[in-house]
């Protein structure tokens, strides 16, 4: 969800920060918000991010496609993600 505070400007310096602000297993909640060369904010948004495995979200597609995802277009290995 967005919320627009004032307009937001074309064509003018903006700045965009963002952070993780809870984490409970796979579920992240991420804010953010825009602000003008004053550091007003202009708008800010929340959002519900759930994270994936794509190993496992994939598997069926990756068996009938015959697609590893486990290595990049150049065919060397992905880095292996660590989660706690």
């Amino acid at each position: 969800t967005v919320e627009y505070l004032k307009p937001v400007p074309l064509h003018k310096p903006l700045r965009v920060e963002g952070r993780e602000i809870q984490k409970r297993g796979r579920t992240h909640v991420n804010a953010a918000q825009i602000l003008n060369e004053k550091n007003e904010v202009l708008a800010r948004s929340k959002g519900i991010f759930i994270a994936i495995d794509p190993e496992k979200m994939f598997a069926k597609l990756r068996r009938s496609a015959g697609v590893n995802l486990s290595e990049r277009e150049d065919g060397s290995p992905e880095p292996k993600s660590r989660t706690k």
